[in-house]
């Protein structure tokens, strides 16, 4: 084939103007020059939206100012909100009439009604309320523990121990009796007065050497005298000593 029928220029248009998907041939020039076309689109694609001077930095800085300002406007608009949804919500607990309530004339009164209130607290949590006040209470307490030492003479018979003189309603909390000195078994017994002139027996015990020499007689509410009495089962020998204590209160 001779080259004479196609001019230079023509071959080098032809050349020129085939198309680049033709050429995928790697190493070869039109690959390359292809690849170069792609890359430098890829990069026009990412910068297109940058700033007409990068390299400006005014314009970097005004772009930061205008956002970080709009920011500051945005967030004064929650502040507005925030501002008014709590401003609603204390008007609603705020009434006039809860204020009214807190105002000078409701105030003293209320405290007056507390300070009527606080001198009964302590009565109403130990006592019924006829018994007054603590004070009262106390004193009523004090001289309430009788004590003694009983000389029990040697025999059989039944013999007062303990006597307790009721002038006025009384309540006996317990009374408690010493056994220790005795060596012989006998009969602890409750009475009493409850017509106001005749003992009558409400309680006993059979008490003997094996059991403990602690003895306590739990009472009750009284009217009148009330005593306990010992009887031997057998003669001691010679009298015995029995320590005993009651523990009352003067209710009227």
């Amino acid at each position: 084939m001779s080259l004479e029928k196609y001019p230079v220029k023509r071959v080098a248009d032809q050349v020129w103007d085939e198309t680049a998907a033709e050429h995928i041939a790697t190493g070869s020039m039109g690959k390359v020059s292809k690849d170069t076309s792609d890359n430098v689109l890829a990069i026009k694609d990412k910068t297109d939206n940058l700033s007409s001077d990068p390299a400006d930095e005014s314009l970097l800085e005004a772009k930061i100012t205008s956002e970080v300002d709009n920011l500051i406007t945005r967030s004064k608009g929650l502040d507005d909100i925030y501002d008014d949804l709590t401003g609603k919500a204390l008007a609603s607990v705020a009434t006039e009439g809860r204020l009214s309530e807190l105002d000078a004339a409701n105030i003293p009164a209320d405290l007056d009604l507390v300070k009527g209130d606080t001198p009964y607290i302590h009565d109403q949590a130990i006592s019924s309320p006829v018994i007054g006040s603590v004070a009262e209470r106390i004193e009523r307490l004090e001289g309430a523990v009788q004590e003694g030492t009983y000389s029990l003479p040697s025999g059989t018979t039944e013999q007062d121990a303990v006597v307790i003189t009721v002038s006025a309603k009384t309540k006996l909390q317990s009374i408690f009796l010493d056994l220790v000195n005795l060596t012989k078994g006998c009969t602890l017994r409750l009475y009493h007065k409850i017509d106001g002139t005749n003992y009558r027996e409400i309680d006993s015990l059979d008490w003997d050497t094996g059991m403990r020499d602690g003895v306590e007689i739990l009472a009750c509410m009284v009217d009148h005298d009330v005593k306990v009495t010992i009887q031997s089962n057998e003669a001691e020998g010679s009298a015995r000593d029995i320590p005993y204590t009651v523990n009352k209160e003067a209710m009227a």
